[in-house]
C-alpha cells in the first residue's frame, strides 16, 4: 500500500504535478506561480492576504512586485484563518472593502 501525503508539499508532489503535467512540485510552485506574472498585470487588481496566513506566504521580492506594481491593491490584514465572502464583487466601493463579509 502506497503512503499518503503527510504535507502540503507532498501532496502538490505526488497528486497536484502528477496529474496537472509538472515535473514535480518545485515544478509546479515555479511556472504556476502569480509571482512570475504580477509585473504585467495591467488592470485594477486587488490582494488581499492574511499576514498570518499559515499556507500561503508572500516574499519580500513578490511583496516588492505588488506593491510597485500601480494597477494592484495590496491589503495584508492580520486575521488568522480568515475567509473573505464577496457576494457582489462589482459593488466594491472606495474603501475597497465595502459589501465584504468576513469568516474567521
Amino acid at each position: 500500500m502506497e503512503r499518503r501525503p503527510r504535507s502540503i508539499r507532498e501532496f502538490d508532489d505526488v497528486i497536484t504535478a502528477r496529474y496537472s503535467g509538472f515535473s514535480d512540485a518545485d515544478d509546479y510552485y515555479s511556472r504556476a506561480a502569480a509571482a512570475r506574472v504580477i509585473d504585467r498585470i495591467a488592470v485594477p487588481t486587488l490582494v488581499i492576504h492574511a499576514k498570518d496566513d499559515p499556507f500561503i506566504r508572500i516574499l519580500p521580492p513578490t511583496r516588492e512586485k505588488l506593491i510597485a506594481n500601480p494597477h494592484i491593491t495590496l491589503i495584508e490584514p492580520n486575521m488568522e484563518a480568515t475567509a473573505l465572502f464577496w457576494p457582489n464583487p462589482t459593488a466594491m466601493m472606495d474603501d475597497g472593502l465595502s459589501g465584504a463579509s468576513f469568516i474567521s
